[in-house]
Order: C-alpha cells, then sequence, then structure tokens
C-alpha cells in the first residue's frame, strides 16, 4: 500500500473565487475514503513547494481519510511556514 499517494484538487495554487470554491466542494462531496491511511507530510511538503500568487496569503484546506501519526513533524513543518499562509 503506497501511503504517499496523494491527490490535488488543483494542478497549481488558485486564487480564492467562487468558482475555484464550488469546484473543490464539488471535489469534496465526490471523494471516498480509501486511500489507504494518512501520510499529510508529503502533501504538505510539496505544497508549500510551490509558488503562492503574489499579495496572497497562502489557504490551506486539508482532508484526510485517517489519523495522522507524525503530528510533531506535520505540525512543524506548518509553523515553519507560518509566515506565507493562515
Amino acid at each position: 500500500m503506497d501511503l504517499a499517494r496523494f491527490e490535488s484538487f488543483f494542478p497549481q495554487s488558485v486564487v480564492y473565487k467562487q468558482k475555484t470554491m464550488n469546484q473543490a466542494l464539488k471535489k469534496v462531496k465526490e471523494m471516498q475514503a480509501d486511500m489507504g491511511g494518512t501520510e499529510i507530510l508529503q502533501p504538505l511538503k510539496h505544497i508549500y513547494s510551490q509558488r503562492c500568487h503574489p499579495d496572497h496569503p497562502r489557504q490551506l484546506f486539508v482532508f484526510t481519510d485517517g489519523e495522522v501519526g507524525n503530528t510533531k513533524e506535520v505540525l512543524d513543518l506548518v509553523k515553519s511556514h507560518a509566515h506565507s499562509h493562515r
């Protein structure tokens, strides 16, 4: 089982608009908790490696299908990027 597999709603960062929110909500409704566990660290590292839109704070919504096992590592990573997201 590949616990590092993850899917992004959008291929790159998008500006928050009603249209993009509607697209995300549609995908949430279609989601199924079948990804084999929760490994959130690698997806977060991938997200943080992407460029943000200038003058827009990163808004990050995370949907998981289980319990996070490496909570301290995840929190440390998120804290280290606190200046670039809300």
